[in-house]
């Protein structure tokens, strides 16, 4: 909570609050994922209270995650579609197939792997740049 987070700063002195409010970034930039839309949401709110010039990397941030996302989407509807055409070619149509699960597919999970790897990569050096002083 961003109140929270004023509220106990105020409790420490001149030279312990650079430290302490650089700690807090550190420990919030550490939790913000490329998943969670939520958790960032709240995560970029924190961060920006306590370091507003940080906006840059929060939008650069913000933008890697919609990179992510509809990225994720399509390796979705790819998987959706080669597992109905699988299913087709079985002879299996209809309504048997409305609900695919899709992430329970080996292919799928390799696919978001290798996604991942090099955004989490560039997410990474972000969460760095926010960390500095």
């Amino acid at each position: 909570n961003p109140q929270n987070v004023q509220t106990e700063l105020s409790q420490y002195s001149s030279e312990e609050k650079p430290i302490i409010t650089q700690a807090v970034i550190g420990e919030l930039a550490q939790t913000i994922d490329l998943r969670s839309q939520d958790m960032f949401d709240r995560t970029a709110k924190g961060i920006l209270l306590l370091k507003p010039e940080a906006e840059g990397t929060i939008q650069q941030i913000r933008e890697l995650r919609q990179e992510y996302e509809q990225a994720v989407r399509k390796i979705r509807q790819e998987t959706e579609a080669r597992v109905k055409e699988m299913l087709h070619q079985l002879r299996i149509s209809g309504s048997a197939i409305s609900g695919i699960n899709v992430e329970a597919d080996q292919g799928w999970q390799q696919s978001i792997q290798e996604l991942a790897q090099p955004l989490q990569e560039r997410l990474d050096a972000l969460k760095s740049e926010l960390c500095r002083a």
